[in-house]
C-alpha cells in the first residue's frame, strides 16, 4: 500500500509511506515569482521529481491532505487568501494525477497518532517537563516533531533540503500519512448536521 500525507502551505510538506517501509518527505514545491506582486507558483521541476519517485513505487492508494485551518492570529483577509491559495494550487496539481484524495482535520489525525504517543513512556522522555498536554498550535507542532523523532527521525529532513534541522511540515505530513496507512480515515468523522444547523435550514426553506 502506498499513501501520501500532505501538510499544504508555503512551509508544509509531502510525505510518502508504504506498508513495506519506504518513506520520504519533501517540502511543498512552491516558488515565489515577483512581477507586480510576489506570488507563489508550483515549482514544476521539483513537483515532477516528486511524482517520478512516487510513480516508481506505484500509484498511491490514497492521498490524505490536511484541511486548511484559519487561526485567530491569521484571520486577516490577506492571510486567509494566502492559506487557501497555497492549498488550492497543491490540490489542483494532485487531482490532475487522478489519485484518490481525502481531507482530514488536524484534531482527527492528532487524536489517532499523537494522543497515544503523549500517553507513552517515549513522550515522557522526550517532551519538556512543563508540557503536560499540548496547548495551542505551536505545542502540537512540537509534539509532532518529537513523535517523528521517536519513530522515523530521518523523515524530519525533507529530501534535498540544505537545512539540516527538523521541519515542522515534514513531521505533520508523516503523521497524516501514518493516519492514512493505519486505515483511520472515514471512521466517524463524516460531517453530521447539528440540531442548530437543521433548524436554520428549516427556517430558510420556509422563507
Amino acid at each position: 500500500m502506498v499513501v501520501i500525507g500532505v501538510d499544504p502551505g508555503i512551509s508544509g510538506a509531502l510525505c510518502v509511506l508504504t506498508d513495506s517501509g519506504v518513506s520520504r518527505s519533501w517540502k511543498t514545491p512552491f516558488i515565489l515569482v515577483k512581477d507586480r506582486y510576489a506570488r507563489p507558483v508550483l515549482d514544476l521541476v521539483s513537483f515532477t521529481s516528486i511524482l517520478d519517485f512516487i510513480e516508481d513505487l506505484g500509484n498511491p492508494d490514497l492521498v490524505m491532505v490536511e484541511a486548511s485551518q484559519i487561526r485567530m492570529k491569521t484571520n486577516s483577509r490577506k492571510a486567509v487568501s494566502g492559506i487557501w491559495w497555497y492549498a488550492g494550487i497543491l490540490d489542483t496539481a494532485l487531482r490532475v494525477q487522478n489519485w484518490k484524495i481525502e481531507y482530514v482535520q488536524p484534531k482527527q489525525w492528532q487524536e489517532k497518532i499523537l494522543h497515544p504517543f503523549l500517553k507513552s513512556e517515549a513522550a515522557k522522555a522526550s517532551l519538556p517537563l512543563e508540557v503536560v498536554w499540548p496547548d495551542g498550535h505551536d505545542e502540537w507542532k512540537e509534539t509532532s516533531i518529537r513523535y517523528v523523532q521517536a519513530v522515523n527521525p530521518s523523515i524530519l529532513i525533507p529530501y534535498g533540503s540544505a537545512v539540516k534541522k527538523p521541519h515542522e511540515g515534514a513531521a505533520d505530513a508523516f503523521c497524516i500519512a501514518q493516519f492514512a496507512l493505519n486505515g483511520e480515515y472515514h471512521r466517524d468523522w463524516i460531517h453530521k448536521p447539528t440540531k442548530a444547523s437543521k433548524i436554520r435550514r428549516t427556517k430558510n426553506a420556509k422563507v
